[in-house]
């Protein structure tokens, strides 16, 4: 809804972006992958398997992702993000699967509240101190793994 698209489908995909958005914020968001083995396998490439389809996105947008998410691969989300063109920012939650421990869950929540503080309100401050990327309080175990102010 951001504007990505299937680059092997953009003949006849128009990229789909809804005007009404202005940011997005993911928690552990699936950008991609095949499952299973043949003759069962699935392959959910939505923007391409380089994730290229993903170029178009030009609005702000954060992943907090877990790091032992079997099926949403880190590797993935780190790969999909590098291909936004907007201020991006990925999250690394260690230690974290699919359910999110509490602190967990309060971190990323933190983030939330001051990346949407950033993009829509405009707080010129929560801009500033999200371009750090160091801004959770003692005891966050999140890290950082991109951040990217726009090409």
């Amino acid at each position: 809804m951001l504007g990505g698209i299937d680059p092997e489908k953009a003949e006849v995909q128009a990229a789909f972006r809804d005007p009404r958005l202005k940011a997005g914020f993911a928690t552990v968001p699936f950008m991609g992958a095949s499952f299973g083995v043949w003759p069962l396998r699935t392959d959910a490439w939505h923007f391409g398997r380089d994730f290229s389809g993903l170029a178009q996105v030009k609005l702000p947008f954060f992943a907090a992702y877990a790091e032992r998410y079997k099926s949403v691969d880190p590797d993935s989300v780190r790969a999909a993000v590098r291909q936004l063109s907007g201020p991006t920012w990925a999250l690394e939650l260690p230690g974290e699967g699919h359910m999110l421990s509490q602190p967990a869950e309060r971190e990323t929540y933190a983030w939330e509240l001051l990346f949407f503080d950033a993009f829509l309100r405009g707080n010129a401050a929560a801009r500033a101190r999200l371009s750090t990327g160091k801004v959770m309080p003692q005891g966050a175990q999140g890290r950082i793994t991109y951040i990217s102010v726009g090409r």
